[in-house]
């Protein structure tokens, strides 16, 4: 069991999170005018920490949306 008003507080927290994970991702993409070898690497390793954080959101948003 959560305990009372932390699920509005985390869920806000995480989807913070994301978005300035998303803002970084293309910012990076912008800072470069050529292909980086890396550039797949990045793309992945920043889609997996996104979806890392789905998982840790959704607890809190079932509880948000009952």
């Amino acid at each position: 069991m959560l305990k009372p008003n932390i699920t509005t507080k985390r869920l806000e927290e995480i989807e913070g999170i994301q978005d300035r994970i998303r803002k970084l991702a293309e910012e990076y993409k912008n800072d470069f005018t050529e292909p980086n070898a890396l550039d797949a690497v990045v793309d992945r390793d920043l889609k997996a920490a996104l979806e890392s954080l789905d998982l840790l959101r959704n607890p809190y948003k079932a509880k948000t949306t009952r």
